[in-house]
């Protein structure tokens, strides 16, 4: 599945695409998931590289009827920042509460 001119998708089969801009990461990802300088930084890149080279191979997590991202937060902004508009996701059940 071919996500944008320089990205592929080569993992398992996936729930659904969804348009980019109809998902939205977690809200506590940016307390978790906030450090974007130094090591962090270089991990952010060899992800981007990754997926260039190699193309995405796991699709990004969302519990089933949710647009929320639960797993893949780093991934779906890379994505989107090499232009990606439609994103495979893969739907979780809910969990038991």
């Amino acid at each position: 599945m071919k996500l944008s001119s320089t990205v592929v998708y080569v993992g398992p089969s996936v729930s659904r695409v969804s348009k980019a801009d109809t998902l939205t990461t977690h809200p506590a990802n940016d307390t978790i998931r906030r450090c974007k300088v130094g090591q962090a930084l270089e991990e952010r890149q060899n992800l981007k590289d990754s997926i260039i080279k190699e193309g995405l191979n796991e699709a990004i997590k969302v519990f089933a009827n949710s647009s929320i991202i639960v797993g893949g937060n780093t991934r779906f902004e890379t994505l989107v920042a090499l232009g990606c508009e439609d994103i495979p996701v893969q739907e979780l059940p809910r969990p038991q509460e």
